[in-house]
């Protein structure tokens, strides 16, 4: 699989998969959230990327940009027994470090922690663009196309994926979520956000 992200949009951020002879296919190669981050992170991106299509992809799987060997590594092993090879690895060290700010992903009527940004996505289609107020964004993504397909243990990932896409351009640290969760999928997304920096905490 070849993800690429569409640099043209100057409304929405949107990543492109391209299948191969071994993947699977999504119910679209376009995941689409309606918010523009200048200077996003690559490992951002690529993460955002492999949790909307990884469930679809076997064998290698290339991302717009390098991620680094902690990403991919990662991917790897959150992507067993499947085979998934991430390519485009930058092997200069890079200290991997959390950032400073926080994100609160509300799925289940929980309340965010103090200092943070609320992050809610909306439906795309009924809804268009983004709102940004003190504290809360409001951001339409195809996501819930995705997640409406997912076995229910993997539907928040495409949600994720589009709330990390709205903030690729914060140094983040913590993402904070409320839903209803399986301990081990959580686990599973916590050491895949860590491999970027970006703590998994679980809210109520």
């Amino acid at each position: 699989m070849i993800i690429s992200q569409d640099v043209e949009s100057n409304s929405s951020t949107i990543l492109d998969a391209a299948f191969g002879e071994y993947d699977g296919f999504a119910p679209t190669s376009k995941f689409i959230v309606d918010t523009v981050s200048k200077n996003s992170s690559p490992e951002y991106v690529a993460l955002a990327a492999y949790l909307v299509f990884g469930t679809w992809t076997s064998g290698a799987i290339v991302f717009p940009e390098s991620i680094t060997p902690e990403l991919a590594s990662a991917m790897e092993e959150d992507s067993a027994p499947v085979r998934i090879r991430p390519q485009g690895i930058n092997l200069v060290p890079k200290r991997v470090k959390l950032g400073d700010h926080g994100l609160f992903v509300n799925l289940n009527g929980g309340s965010p922690p103090a200092d943070c940004l609320e992050v809610e996505i909306l439906p795309f289609g009924f809804n268009e663009g983004f709102l940004r107020k003190s504290g809360h964004l409001q951001v339409s993504s195809n996501a819930f196309m995705f997640s409406g397909v997912l076995d229910r243990k993997y539907c928040y990932r495409p949600i994720i994926a589009a709330a990390l896409l709205a903030n690729a351009d914060l140094h983040l640290g913590r993402i904070y979520l409320s839903a209803d969760i399986e301990q081990q999928e959580f686990i599973s997304l916590h050491e895949l956000l860590q491999a970027t920096g970006i703590e998994l905490i679980r809210v109520s």
